[in-house]
């Protein structure tokens, strides 16, 4: 996007590493032992690794959002104090105990004034000021807009925008959802507000599915809609997200089924912007414009994700899915089984239902698609593995 003429701006939950010095060594790099609270570590700057660090011109940053340490906020890498009488501490369950908190993660630094009640409005106000002050630059922008909900844990604020948010729904997971809800709201009045709304391409989107091991279906809430399974599983559940695109008079509705990947946001702006991606660069990555443009119906192509803690590959080709057991006591050729066979086409509410691993009329689809999987891994061509983790 730089390379289109974009200011860029990232706001929210980075969680994808970021170095800070040793506190009493400022010449070393911190690495710790993440198995204890670590208190060895300087967290006033980052120095290597945030957003800053890849390209973004702004950044109010969370390094692990409101999930894990450092319980802070970092503004174009550097610590931003809370409030004025703000200072780093250790930040304990017992302190959080006090403002109605269950840490997620471990205990360790942070801003004294830490209470992740108060985050998301933090979060979305500076994302408002940021538009309302760069809407006429000369310059258009990006933003990356990294929301900490609905991550634990689930505290949301009590009003935001003059709307109740706290209590109003069956638990505090929904709580948060209203919350994100009335975030975006607010980020597009504010595009209104500038009159930019019509010249702004908005994509939405998680980057798993949802979790199961919270009490969400007691309050009626299938975070997975109709699919089997959640957050971390090989099911479609645990990978088949909303996708929402939206560009005012240009963009017109539609509901497609097609399988994208969110690593397909890079070539789609890639192509929206006339900037060619090198032959070295997003190679998972497609281009969703005929899709939006209703030129074509589908992507041709075949997706490879991988479960979390499950050790399972997937692939994904024509509808059908292919689930493969990884063992990774081989060091060598960490061998994959074939466990489940599922036809993707079917009743989407019976979707993953009926393994099809034993049955044998599908043996040769079960066949090509491991075929498909181990020859594009003996490659070892990147282009050939799309990859996603949930």
């Amino acid at each position: 996007m730089k390379q289109a003429g974009y200011q860029t701006a990232f706001f929210g939950k980075w969680h994808i590493g970021g170095d800070f010095l040793k506190k009493d060594d400022p010449n070393t790099i911190y690495r710790g032992p993440r198995n204890k609270p670590e208190l060895d570590v300087d967290i006033k700057k980052i120095v290597g690794g945030g957003p800053r660090y890849q390209g973004f011109d702004y950044a109010l940053s969370f390094q692990a959002g409101i999930q894990d340490v450092p319980y802070a906020i970092y503004e174009n890498s550097v610590f931003k104090p809370i409030a004025r009488n703000s200072e780093i501490t250790f930040i304990s369950q017992a302190k959080m105990d006090k403002i109605g908190v269950k840490l997620d993660k471990a205990e360790g630094l942070g801003d004294s004034n830490w209470n992740p009640h108060d985050m998301g409005p933090l979060l979305v106000k500076k994302a408002m000021d940021y538009i309302d002050a760069n809407a006429y630059k000369d310059k258009p922008f990006f933003m990356y807009y990294s929301a900490l909900a609905v991550h634990l844990p689930h505290t949301p604020t009590d009003e935001l925008n003059g709307i109740k948010i706290a209590g109003t729904t069956p638990s505090k997971h929904l709580d948060l959802v209203k919350e994100l809800d009335v975030q975006i709201q607010m980020l597009i009045d504010s595009l209104k507000k500038q009159g930019i709304y019509d010249d702004t391409i908005i994509m939405l989107t998680s980057d798993n599915g949802g979790l199961l091991r919270m009490n969400t279906l007691k309050s009626g809430h299938r975070p997975s809609d109709i699919y089997r399974g959640g957050k971390n599983q090989a099911y479609e559940g645990g990978n088949r997200v909303p996708f929402i695109v939206s560009w005012n008079n240009h963009f017109k509705h539609q509901i497609n089924e097609s399988p994208v990947l969110g690593l397909d946001i890079m070539a789609t702006l890639a192509e929206l912007n006339h900037i060619e991606i090198s032959a070295d660069q997003a190679l998972d990555s497609s281009s969703l414009l005929p899709l939006l443009e209703n030129k074509s119906e589908d992507l041709d192509r075949v997706i490879y994700t991988q479960s979390g803690t499950g050790k399972e590959v997937m692939l994904i080709k024509d509808g059908f899915k292919l689930i493969l057991q990884v063992d990774k006591s081989d060091k060598s050729n960490h061998t994959q089984t074939p466990i489940a066979l599922f036809n993707l086409n079917d009743n989407p509410g019976e979707l993953e239902a009926h393994n099809l691993i034993t049955n044998a009329k599908y043996q040769p689809k079960i066949k090509e698609l491991a075929t498909l999987y181990h020859a594009t891994r003996k490659s070892g061509r990147p282009t050939a593995s799309r990859f996603v983790n949930n």
